[in-house]
């Protein structure tokens, strides 16, 4: 079963994106689900839509898709980096921010739609010569100035500015229990923040708090890769081994989804 990596939500319309070039489309919030062509074969780890027609996806090797067609056909788009892109969030049409280059913590930012990119200033990005691992694999922006960026050994940054970055404050900035599992992907819904991550964890904090603690929703003890809500509660995360999870009360009960994707024959439970 192919590992998805991320998902992401536009009132009914949501995509998919995985191993080997994996993109999924669905109109229905989820319930049913078809294959669209990517162009490539590289793992595609982050999709962001701004409506149900423009997205973008990052990928490894430094790939970034577009569309404007919701997805009918993707086209690659200029790159920062050759290394691994593990993140990226548009808050609409022309700005937008990618993180979690290779395994050095850098985060770029573009003003006019992925055509090009600058660097941000990011506490933890180390020279390749280090050898440390401090891997960024999420974005949530609340605006255009203002996020939290996710990563490996619960490693939560946040932003004022959208240009300078610092360690969330640990007094409740990120709880015990994260500090010891990866967190990979992070989405808002009403007055709550989301974010997911290793071994089914499911953590769930206030837009108006820095303290982040577990959800105490059931899920799968499998790595939980993506989240992403709708405006009405409706709710998705997708994860290893073919995982999708959904819920219609903004997160209170998470239950399976099994489909058979439209025009293939394996089926994804």
């Amino acid at each position: 079963r192919d590992n998805f990596y991320d998902v992401a939500m536009r009132g009914h319309f949501a995509w998919i994106v995985g191993y080997h070039g994996t993109i999924l489309r669905s109109q229905d919030q989820g319930l049913t689900w078809e294959l669209q062509p990517s162009g490539t074969t590289e793992a595609l780890f982050r999709v962001s839509a701004v409506n149900a027609n423009e997205a973008w996806i990052a990928g490894s090797y430094g790939t970034i898709l577009h569309t404007r067609d919701g997805g009918k056909s993707w086209h690659k788009q200029q790159t920062p980096t050759e290394e691994h892109l593990f993140g990226l969030d548009f808050i609409n049409s022309r700005k937008g921010w990618a993180v979690g280059v290779g395994e050095f913590g850098r985060i770029y930012r573009t003003r006019d739609g992925g055509l090009s990119w600058t660097k941000q200033n990011s506490p933890i990005e180390v020279p390749f010569i280090s050898g440390a691992s401090r891997n960024l694999f999420r974005l949530l922006m609340s605006d255009s100035r203002s996020g939290w960026a996710f990563g490996l050994d619960g490693v939560i940054l946040t932003s004022q500015d959208g240009q300078n970055w610092e360690m969330a404050a640990q007094d409740g900035g990120s709880p015990a229990d994260a500090k010891r599992y990866h967190l990979f992907s992070a989405s808002s819904v009403g007055l709550k923040n989301w974010a997911v991550g290793e071994r089914g964890t499911i953590l769930m904090s206030r837009i108006d708090s820095r303290r982040w603690d577990a959800s105490g929703a059931k899920s799968s003890p499998s790595n939980l890769n993506g989240i992403a809500f709708s405006a009405d509660d409706t709710g998705l995360i997708v994860g290893n081994r073919g995982i999708i999870l959904r819920t219609d009360d903004a997160g209170k009960q998470w239950t399976p989804v099994r489909i058979a994707l439209k025009g293939s024959t394996n089926g994804v439970p």
